[in-house]
């Protein structure tokens, strides 16, 4: 019983001294981060990083045109009065539902 109390204060008293605060990057570091950042800007670029910045910029146009394109959008059905925009609402479902390939609703169909 004793060996068990004396490993719980060695345990104990671990546990209790305080942590090291984190080390800071000195200025040999930071030299040698900006000496490979300089470097790797003067290397040619391989195959692979060229045609991911390709795909980069291509993403971003058309995530561009898209937003434009959302813009537009919204602005035509701004300006549209509320009638036409109910009307709008109604032929869009109808479109929606023959490209579905569905047919109308039982009781559309019945009571034409």
């Amino acid at each position: 019983m004793l060996i068990v109390f004396l490993c719980m204060i060695g345990v104990n008293s671990q546990a209790q001294q305080p942590k090291s605060a984190p080390k800071k990057p000195t200025d040999k570091k930071i030299d040698k981060k900006a000496e490979r950042k300089a470097q790797k800007a003067k290397e040619p670029k391989s195959a692979r990083a060229v045609r991911r910045e390709a795909r980069q910029n291509w993403r971003q146009m058309r995530r561009n045109e898209w937003i434009e394109k959302k813009k537009i959008k919204d602005h035509a059905k701004k300006i549209q009065s509320k009638d036409v925009l109910r009307r709008m609402a109604r032929h869009r479902n109808k479109a929606d539902r023959i490209n579905a390939n569905r047919r109308d609703p039982f009781y559309v169909r019945w009571f034409k």
